[in-house]
């Protein structure tokens, strides 16, 4: 665009109010509009490009700045088309907002509507056979119940409330939890059993995928079969090598669990069936995680995840702080194996999950679906509530079997709570809407919870922090260096991270 071009139709910029800028001390730099994100990379001329943008400020004669800078016109183009400058009485800051951050005040879009997407857990067990030093499951909220496992009818009418919530071609995920679910395995054949049958008379245009969250410690006969027919997938608790593992996940009979998992998991990769392995990070194995996915790897799979320990069980109980990991060491852990290579970005959690953040044009409002209601979880009694982590808590049910399954007005209220900006510590953050605010599990159970003392307190704000920033960097600068587009001047050469590269 010529410079009389840009004076004529921009005569005055001022700087997006949301913008990102993440820079390194050998001048590069990665600039951004956050609603929606649209980012753009800088080879070099990082420290020139901030300081022309330092010069803007809240407000700029264009052709001020032309005169100041005669040879960037093509910067400000590619600037104004990225939405980083704006006219100074241009509303795309609030159309923006309102199309991409879906406003805290609001009602969110699609709430009452039919869902093109969710996951059910089930809890067909609320037994296990484990003791993990870490369990979520309280004895109050998941063990103190009538039932320890689910009885056939509510687990055939909570997939029948799933399926009729659905659009008509939308997609569902039952995923069987527990407790360890294969203790019920009948059950949960059962349940695909009904959920096809109810497909091939009803719901013929819905996508249904089944998915065992198990510490696979047992191996049905027939499971492979059944995995085999219906493309179950699942995820499996594995602590580390035997050592790591047996420190946290002991047999609850007692006695090591390592060689039966172990076991069973390479009898399922051996048939071929999609087995991924999740680790939960404590202080007993935080400065082993490269040593830790070496091990899974080795054991075949090709889906590692590391979680870090939720501080809270269902009852409200705060585990002891010598249990909880190293903010620190984790973040490291997390740049250590990513560095090292072992596993594509797609198939290592938590990075996976960012990678679907800074996809062009995204925003992340929240730290995750719970508050559209699209992690409902039903219990052996028939309550839904909105999250594992929240099993159990009154305060957290959303619905149940015999009433309403979801309750709107009880998801707006979390919807609102804990969008980013109703956050008072992320509010101002220019990241908030790259992760969310993180797990809402912390602002829900933690935040407001007696129990947690100041050093709970400081794990949780600083390992949410941590993480977010750790992950989204080390994905950015690769993207930025995958995917360089460079423009031919002398000072600066940029280039695009979204799909199209900016013409000129």
């Amino acid at each position: 665009m010529s410079t009389d071009e840009l004076t004529s139709l921009f005569p005055e910029l001022r700087l997006s109010r949301e913008q990102f800028i993440l820079d390194r001390e050998d001048d590069r730099l990665i600039l951004s509009n956050v609603l929606p994100f649209d980012p753009i990379y800088f080879e070099r001329g990082g420290g020139y490009i901030k300081q022309f943008l330092a010069g803007i400020g809240d407000g700029a004669q264009t052709a001020e700045l032309l005169r100041a800078h005669p040879d960037n016109e093509e910067l400000i183009t590619m600037l104004l088309a990225h939405g980083i400058l704006q006219a100074t009485d241009s509303r795309m800051d609030d159309r923006a907002y309102r199309r991409h951050a879906l406003p805290p005040d609001c009602k969110p879009p699609g709430m009452s509507q039919e869902k093109p997407k969710y996951v059910l857990y089930q809890l067909v067990s609320q037994a296990c056979n484990m003791a993990c030093v870490y369990c979520l499951a309280g004895r109050e909220t998941y063990q103190n119940v009538d039932h320890l496992q689910m009885p056939e009818k509510i687990a055939f009418d909570s997939i029948r409330a799933s399926l009729a919530a659905l659009a008509k071609d939308g997609e569902l995920e039952i995923s069987f939890f527990g407790g360890e679910p294969l203790l019920n395995w009948p059950l949960c054949k059962k349940c695909i059993l009904f959920t096809e049958g109810l497909r091939k008379t009803e719901y013929p245009d819905i996508k249904v995928h089944y998915h065992l969250t198990t510490n696979l410690s047992v191996l049905p006969d027939d499971i492979e079969e059944w995995a085999t027919k219906y493309g179950i997938s699942f995820l499996v608790e594995l602590d580390g090598p035997r050592e790591e593992h047996d420190r946290t996940r002991p047999y609850k009979k007692g006695g090591s669990a390592y060689a039966d998992i172990v076991r069973n998991v390479k009898r399922l990769l051996k048939g071929g069936f999609n087995v991924m392995l999740r680790t939960t990070v404590t202080s007993h194995n935080h400065h082993s995680m490269l040593k830790i996915a070496e091990h899974h790897l080795e054991v075949g799979v090709s889906h590692i995840s590391f979680v870090p320990l939720n501080p809270v069980n269902s009852d409200l109980n705060i585990f002891e702080p010598e249990l909880l990991p190293d903010p620190e060491v984790f973040a490291a852990g997390l740049e250590e194996i990513y560095r090292a290579r072992l596993a594509p970005p797609e198939n290592f959690f938590p990075l996976n999950e960012y990678l679907t953040h800074i996809a062009p044009g995204a925003a992340t409002p929240l730290g995750c679906g719970m508050p559209f209601g699209n992690t409902p979880v039903v219990n052996t009694e028939g309550e839904v509530y909105a999250c594992i982590w929240l099993m159990g808590q009154p305060q957290f049910k959303i619905g149940s079997l015999k009433g309403e399954f979801m309750e709107e007005d009880v998801l707006i209220r979390f919807f609102r709570d804990l969008h980013v900006d109703n956050l008072h510590k992320c509010s101002s953050c220019q990241w908030r809407f790259l992760c969310g605010g993180g797990c809402p599990v912390r602002r829900m159970s933690v935040e407001p919870n007696v129990n947690a003392d100041p050093r709970v307190l400081n794990y949780y704000d600083k390992l949410t922090c941590l993480q977010a920033k750790t992950s989204l960097s080390l994905l950015l600068w690769d993207k930025a260096r995958d995917r360089q587009y460079e423009v031919k001047r002398d000072n600066p050469n940029w280039g695009c991270l979204g799909p199209t590269p900016p013409s000129g």
